[in-house]
């Protein structure tokens, strides 16, 4: 299979569908992860999971392949429910606002920088956080990026936690992390 073409895969995918499932399997094609695309295994109100041809090098022989749909066009036919629980989140939001950067704080006073934080990245339950996914964690004194990495990790926290109507100053919040790391003060 010439994988200088574009992916093309076999199922029959409608005009919108096929614009966003090609956009977010083509990479995925060019690395020579797949193959195919076989048949829809299941499609839920934000997201529809492929079954796909591995690429043979992958060592295996199929592939799940998880699509998300442009927030504009997911099918939220229960929208007010799912919106329910954003009351709560903007209940304790400042709360859990302050333990995300706290933890920050903690890893920057250890010379780590998470370096990809997001909400994708804080599991809640019950109240409490979890920061995970660490292999990309970056030395605050060796990597000559480090205020840059610290500075989007900042500002997606933020931007997360603004959708909620939380005020916050990224760029502020950042500085005063910095400078303190930087005296020895954290």
């Amino acid at each position: 299979m010439d994988q200088e073409t574009e992916f093309n895969p076999s199922i029959t995918l409608t005009g919108r569908e096929r614009e966003w499932v090609l956009e977010a399997l083509n990479g995925f094609y060019h690395d020579r992860i797949l193959t195919d695309l076989l048949y829809r295994v299941k499609g839920g109100k934000e997201a529809t999971v492929f079954c796909g041809r591995a690429n043979p090098s992958t060592g295996t022989r199929l592939v799940a392949a998880k699509v998300f749909r442009p927030r504009m066009f997911r099918a939220m036919k229960y929208d007010a429910m799912y919106r329910e629980g954003r009351t709560l989140l903007d209940g304790e939001g400042k709360s859990l606002f302050d333990r995300v950067m706290r933890n920050v704080e903690l890893f920057l006073g250890c010379h780590r920088i998470h370096a990809d934080l997001s909400a994708y990245n804080v599991l809640y339950w019950r109240g409490k956080i979890t920061i995970i996914d660490f292999p990309q964690t970056v030395d605050a004194i060796m990597n000559p990026h480090a205020f840059f990495l610290l500075s989007r990790d900042v500002e997606r926290v933020c931007q997360y936690f603004n959708r909620y109507g939380l005020k916050t100053d990224p760029a502020r919040r950042t500085a005063d992390l910095w400078s303190r790391y930087r005296r020895g003060e954290l």
